[in-house]
């Protein structure tokens, strides 16, 4: 019996975070010494209330070292270890989305660096009753090759890529902690949904009246009934698809209807406040990384008017976490989708703008322009990545941050407005319906950066792109959408 552990992240091959101090940490027996041999270098640290944590320099890029864990009892050795830049992707599916189900066809000479991988566990529950399989719970670091591409998330390959041919020197390591149908609220710890009332009241009391009036055989036989809706269903649409190959998926909701969601809110749900948050995303506590990428807000387009509290939360706790209070942290706006209520998704869309806008080192990339009318998981993921890694690089390596773009209001007439984008040179149009005032297109010219309205009677208020699933956008120099907007007379 070894007398520490260390957490699951660490493994053969993994890739470290360059020239920062990073840690590593686990668990143990009270009192346990624990020491770190690198070469001529050694570091201690002792278990203390059954945790233990030891910090050291990182390496340059490229470099590659084995490490030596020891204490009086046991050792343990890291092989391959790598430095290089490390994120963090997590989120909700489309993040989640793997190059396999991407249907991506693997180019062995597309990546130019060392590109690694470690996936979080996918641990929905655990309690003293509940044991994680082996095979979920021996999750270890990847090299990217043919094989291992398959499970690894398709908008990291792609941000891979990109960030590789900038430059191949950088070998890149993702760590995944994400989930498929995941609102905000289970990644969130009950502190952070605690110091908002709002949030308290909408997510923590209604699950702890469940918690206590649910007992756990009326749960099983609510998951039951809903697993045999799902299987129904599911049966029905492979019927459908066979009976319409060259079908739209549009059609064939009119005429079979929709997957049945939600999963009902049990004990056990994985959709349950701060439930992701303990049996995955906490496991990362300490890590050091460079950046973090968020890409979830589908599963909140019901809460968008809450957007803004979620998502300020998650940035605090995240920077909380890895133990940086500038952490940059990528937010990926939510591309087009029209199945779903009413501008929740274009609410949503403006919260997430609110956050990153009033917050330092926080990015959103506006996505508008990608997305499919009827289908919220968009096959293209290689627009997502490529974007990402233009602006990732650009921020963070480049030392020239790209500014989300938006228009400022530089004039209002009762007779013109004008807006302006600072962040372009030249704007250009894509598609229709790009300004709307009252159900109407309001006619509009450009002049460099600068967006004219001309009004044929005074407005009190327009719509630039702010609908769920845009027809019509502006795009900048660097070929990213302007975010959408909902404008107010001053």
């Amino acid at each position: 019996m070894t007398d520490f552990q260390l957490a699951d992240v660490f493994t053969d091959g993994m890739i470290l975070q360059r020239d920062r101090e990073v840690s590593l940490y686990g668990s143990g027996q009270e009192g346990t010494v624990i020491t770190c041999n690198r070469g001529t270098e050694n570091y201690q640290a002792v278990v203390t209330n059954g945790v233990w944590q030891l910090t050291f320099p990182g390496k340059s890029k490229g470099e590659t070292e084995t490490i030596h864990l020891n204490s009086a009892t046991c050792e343990t050795v890291l092989t391959d270890v790598c430095y290089g830049d490390v994120y963090l992707l997590s989120g909700q599916s489309n993040i989640a989305f793997t190059f396999l189900e991407n249907g991506g066809t693997y180019d062995p000479t597309a990546l130019k660096n060392d590109v690694r991988y470690y996936t979080v566990p996918e641990v929905l529950y655990q309690d003293e009753d509940e044991c994680i399989p082996a095979e979920v719970a021996n999750n270890h670091w990847q090299k990217v090759d043919e094989d291992t591409v398959k499970e690894m998330s398709a908008l990291g390959y792609y941000l891979a890529v990109y960030l590789g041919k900038q430059d191949p020197d950088v070998p890149i390591g993702f760590i995944g902690c994400y989930k498929g149908g995941t609102p905000a609220a289970a990644w969130l710890d009950e502190d952070k949904l605690q110091a908002s009332p709002i949030l308290d009241e909408h997510f923590l009391q209604p699950f702890q009246a469940i918690l206590k009036n649910q007992s756990k055989a009326e749960a099983a036989q609510l998951e039951a009934e809903y697993l045999e809706r799902l299987t129904a269903y599911q049966g029905i649409k492979e019927a459908w698809i066979a009976e319409h190959p060259d079908g739209e998926a549009s059609v064939m909701k009119q005429e079979i209807g929709h997957t049945p969601w939600p999963p009902p809110l049990t004990y056990s749900s994985y959709q349950r406040p701060a439930g992701l948050y303990h049996t995955m995303l906490e496991h990362l506590t300490h890590c050091t990384i460079k950046a973090a990428i968020w890409y979830q807000g589908e599963e909140d387009s019901k809460n968008a008017t809450l957007y803004d509290g979620l998502l300020a939360g998650m940035i605090e706790q995240m920077r909380e976490m890895f133990e940086n209070p500038s952490l940059p942290i990528f937010v990926v706006g939510l591309p087009g989708y029209l199945e779903t209520d009413p501008e929740s998704w274009a609410e949503l869309r403006a919260r997430q703008w609110q956050v990153c806008r009033e917050t330092a080192d926080v990015t959103l990339i506006p996505f508008i322009d990608q997305g499919e009318s009827h289908n919220v998981h968009p096959t293209c993921k290689k627009a997502f990545g490529e974007r990402l890694g233009y602006v990732i690089w650009q921020s963070l390596y480049q030392n020239d941050p790209v500014d989300t773009p938006h228009f400022e209001i530089s004039r209002w007439t009762d007779t013109e407005i004008e807006l302006v984008c600072r962040s372009t040179k030249q704007l250009t149009t894509h598609g229709d319906r790009v300004i709307v005032a009252e159900g109407q297109e309001i006619a509009y010219r450009i002049n460099g950066n600068q967006l004219i309205l001309t009004l044929n009677k005074p407005l009190d208020s327009f719509d630039y792109a702010y609908v769920d699933f845009p027809t019509g956008w502006l795009m900048t120099d660097e070929k990213i959408p302007v975010q959408p907007g909902r404008f107010n007379r001053p």
